[in-house]
């Protein structure tokens, strides 16, 4: 019981991380797109990987 509980916390610490992550990515994309165009293409790279962990992570997530 213990240990799923504690899985779960590790889970919940993760998906904050990626959804400040997405904020940031977010943000570096609308700057991007300000300011560097060639920052854009890079900034939705980025975007798209951290989408990717997201879901991954609420997959697990769902899992437990």
């Amino acid at each position: 019981m213990e240990l799923n509980m504690y899985r779960r916390d590790v889970y919940n610490k993760l998906l904050n991380k990626t959804c400040i992550c997405i904020l940031f990515t977010i943000l570096g994309m609308l700057t991007g797109i300000f300011f560097i165009p060639p920052a854009l293409a890079f900034a939705s790279m980025l975007f798209i990987v951290v989408a990717f962990i997201a879901i991954l992570f609420m997959r697990k997530a769902k899992l437990l």
